[in-house]
């Protein structure tokens, strides 16, 4: 399986070689590490920001947005956030 396809499909991999992987969509998009994980920390604090200063809208939009929420991207950031720290 070529680098770009491994990419898309790490689901059967050990630990070591999901380090691998993401080390691999990283250099494929050209990206640093700590350049990712500074972008996300910041698209992070900004949905909390959000979260925080319009409770109402938050709460509005968790519950009217179908399959996926606010919340949902939230936890999700959080989630790649403790990935990228590893």
């Amino acid at each position: 399986m070529n680098n770009l396809n491994r990419v898309y499909d790490s689901t059967n991999l050990t630990t070591q070689q999901q380090e691998q992987t993401l080390n691999d969509a990283l250099s494929l998009d050209g990206a640093a590490r700590a350049k990712v994980l500074e972008d996300l920390d910041n698209i992070f604090g900004l949905l909390a920001d959000f979260k925080q200063a319009y409770p109402n809208a938050y709460k509005y939009l968790c519950a009217n947005s179908g399959d996926l929420t606010l919340g949902d991207a939230i936890q999700a950031v959080a989630q790649t956030l403790e990935v990228l720290e590893e």
